[in-house]
């Protein structure tokens, strides 16, 4: 039985998955929460306790943690560095469509495309996420105003504004207009490279982008918790056969 713990950039998450791939229990990590917490609420005692850290990886023992380095169930066309987030993601989705060509669309602090093509993760963009749209704008000027609490009934509404009134609304569309845009001309080009992928979308933005977008894209959660599992298998059945 594993427990896998994802550091994101603004949330770390932790699940309990067992040995065939079932997700039996999650948490989410309060700011001033450690490893001794999760613990302390987890329903069983795992074997191996195994994490990554898109950002500062904390000092917790008793767990392994994950570099880009490792093994990966398919193979890494891409010649830099690159965020573990970004492997993960695709390695949980393939779990779910195995041998199947994916883009895997991350939507949380940053954007990401991630493409996998005959097993060949080959990347793909990254872009500002939506608050950091929102508050690069307040950020870098002298009298726009930081909407970031306004985005969440944006976007349940932006489509219904397309003729905007006042600058909150003309900030707030801009900022989403231009991903959903964005995000349109990038699955298209995608898909003429693609052998007919299954498009995945996921983060904290990614349910309300895949309910615009629609066309047989679909909205996944807890990727990279699945992706650390999907690493965790395949490494442990390539060191035992």
């Amino acid at each position: 039985m594993l427990l896998a713990i994802d550091c994101g950039n603004t949330q770390t998450k932790a699940a309990l998955i067992s040995n065939q791939g079932d997700l039996l229990w999650r948490y989410v990590l309060d700011a001033e929460e450690g490893l001794e917490d999760i613990l302390a609420v987890c329903p069983s005692t795992p074997e191996v306790i195994l994490g990554a850290a898109s950002g500062a990886q904390p000092h917790w023992e008793g767990v392994q943690w994950l570099d880009a380095e490792a093994s990966w169930p398919f193979d890494v066309m891409y010649e830099d560095s690159i965020g573990l987030d970004r492997l993960l993601a695709v390695a949980g989705a393939s779990i779910s469509h195995p041998g199947k060509d994916l883009l895997v669309v991350t939507m949380g602090t940053c954007i990401t495309f991630n493409a996998l093509h005959q097993n060949q993760f080959l990347g793909g963009i990254i872009a500002p996420g939506l608050m950091m749209r929102i508050q690069s704008m307040s950020h870098y000027t002298e009298h726009l105003p930081d909407l970031s609490s306004k985005v969440a009934h944006a976007m349940e509404h932006w489509e219904d504004c397309t003729q905007t009134q006042t600058t909150q609304e003309s900030m707030l569309r801009g900022a989403i207009a231009g991903i959903h845009d964005q995000l349109k001309g990038e699955i298209e080009a995608w898909k003429a490279r693609l052998n007919d992928p299954q498009i995945i979308f996921t983060g904290g933005d990614g349910t309300a982008f895949a309910n615009h977008l629609k066309s047989g894209i679909f909205a996944a959660s807890d990727l990279e918790l699945k992706g650390l599992w999907a690493h965790w298998n395949y490494a442990s059945n390539s060191t035992t056969t």
